[in-house]
């Protein structure tokens, strides 16, 4: 069978075959809630998908979410679930997923698809010219135990609905004015749709004067989601976060596309290659000019 006999369409279609394409093609199960949270209709972006015979055998997920650079918006989608029936891969599956994202009614706008691969994901992405690298990501740790803080400084915990339009405005302003060249939108709604109503993953909030952290407490494994601040200060922020009372004893880790040479100052902050890259494709004349570029572990839809 090649590419051409296959039909494609943007239309919606139902959640209950894409969650058996996805147990299929991952071999792991998702739950239809978490599945309407990561696209939900309200977002719709009409991802592309592949029927034969009636059967769907590939579909391309996106997620609308915007960039911003010197202050101005670009349109742009998480390239998210990228996937392939089994019994069509192969010879058919690079022409596959261009056609996929021919026929996908996104790139017929001035836009820009990102995402986050891993290694395997990458070289084979790059193989098939699916994409461009933007950054490679590094990934930050340090146990708290080790680092001595001034408790004056000392973030407070708090429920992620409890933050007020008013306070992340604050901090998000801190953020925008400070980030190095370009980063993801990150406005109220999205903070409340990302980490407030996730069906899995029960998110925090740490709070202090001027800043705010997302984090997701898994034991004594604490993972750093979001920063809004004051970029210049951020390892500092760090050191201080690891001070907070109910995270005594972690080990914080989180993505920053911030080399080592940025946390020199700090001994207790190791850094190290995340083996995941940020990657884009640009259609329509769009382009994403960015020498640098803001990334959290938040930016992914799957952490």
């Amino acid at each position: 069978m090649s590419v051409d006999e296959v039909d494609f369409y943007v239309d919606h279609c139902s959640q209950e075959e894409l969650i058996d394409l996805h147990r299929k093609v991952f071999h792991s199960d998702m739950d239809i809630d978490f599945w309407n949270w990561k696209y939900p209709y309200y977002l719709k972006a009409n991802s592309p998908y592949a029927v034969v015979g009636g059967e769907v055998i590939a579909y391309y997920g996106v997620i609308p979410r915007n960039y911003i650079n010197s202050g101005v918006v670009y349109k742009a989608f998480q390239a998210a679930d990228v996937m392939v029936d089994e019994d069509y891969r192969g010879k058919l599956s690079s022409g596959m997923f261009m056609r996929l994202i021919e026929n996908g009614d996104v790139i017929k706008q001035k836009c820009v698809f990102y995402g986050f691969p891993h290694k395997r994901h990458y070289i084979l992405g790059r193989r098939l010219k699916m994409y461009e690298l933007v950054q490679e990501l590094n990934v930050f740790s340090l146990k708290s135990s080790e680092v001595k803080v001034d408790g004056r400084f000392s973030y407070a915990k708090s429920e992620v609905s409890d933050i007020s339009l008013e306070d992340y405005n604050f901090r998000y302003s801190n953020f925008s004015a400070s980030a190095p060249g370009g980063f993801l939108e990150r406005g109220y709604s999205y903070y409340l749709h990302r980490y407030g109503n996730h069906p899995v993953f029960d998110y925090k909030a740490f709070i202090d004067s001027d800043s705010l952290f997302v984090v997701r407490i898994d034991g004594e494994s604490v993972q750093i989601m979001d920063y809004l601040g004051d970029v210049a200060v951020f390892p500092e922020k760090i050191r201080r976060l690891s001070g907070a009372q109910e995270l005594q004893g972690s080990m914080l880790t989180g993505w920053t596309a911030l080399n080592s040479e940025d946390f020199l100052k700090f001994s207790e902050v190791q850094v190290s290659p995340a083996g995941a890259f940020f990657v884009k494709s640009e259609f329509e004349g769009a382009e994403m000019n960015c020498d640098k570029f803001w990334v959290s572990m938040g930016d992914t839809d799957f952490l």
